[in-house]
């Protein structure tokens, strides 16, 4: 009997692995090792290799919220942005202009100690270096313009980079809905 070994990554270094019958006859024997390093090592004894299987180190679960997300013109908008990282260390730039219809607030930005982050002109920027399986977030904080029509949405998308991370750049993007418009339900009872 041959099994095929269907092996997935935990997320935090591991594995977890299930088998099931794949078909009868030729067999050839391997041995499978996860290393110290979270990568899974294949030693084929009939080809005479070991092969190495690692999953992608990646920044692709970082996001971006806003709050409040429903706004009146004149409002605060506070954005906070998480850098996410798996596997590895990761240096990063993310880049967020300011939103359309808004001002930024003067020296709202905020980011933990280890990165740097900058407020010039149109733009935020935000640069580090995020450990494996670790969060960073950064906050910054601008207002809707009180002129601004209502009802009107602002899309917000800031931009990461990765260096070594072959999927980014990856777009993180947020709405805002200045005054929207709130429909009343009766309550029957």
């Amino acid at each position: 009997e041959v099994s095929r070994v269907v092996v997935t990554p935990t997320g935090m270094g591991g594995y977890t692995a299930t088998t099931e019958s794949f078909a009868t006859g030729f067999e050839e024997p391997v041995d499978v090792a996860v290393g110290s390093d979270g990568a899974l090592y294949v030693a084929d004894y009939a080809a005479h290799k070991i092969y190495c299987i690692r999953t992608l180190s990646n920044l692709s679960d970082s996001y971006k919220q806003v709050e409040p997300g429903v706004p009146e013109p004149g409002d605060l908008l506070t954005y906070t942005l998480h850098v996410v990282a798996v596997r590895q260390d990761f240096p990063f730039t993310l880049t967020d202009p300011i939103p359309i219809s808004t001002t930024y607030v003067t020296d709202s930005v905020g980011a933990p100690a280890g990165t740097m982050i900058t407020q010039v002109g149109g733009l935020v920027r935000w640069w580090g270096v995020i450990s494996p399986y670790t969060s960073l977030t950064a906050t910054f904080v601008v207002q809707v313009d009180a002129a601004v029509h209502t009802p009107t949405t602002i899309l917000n998308t800031a931009t990461l980079t990765g260096t070594g991370d072959v999927d980014s750049p990856y777009s993180l993007q947020t709405t805002a809905i200045v005054g929207a418009l709130r429909c009343y339900l009766p309550l029957i009872l």
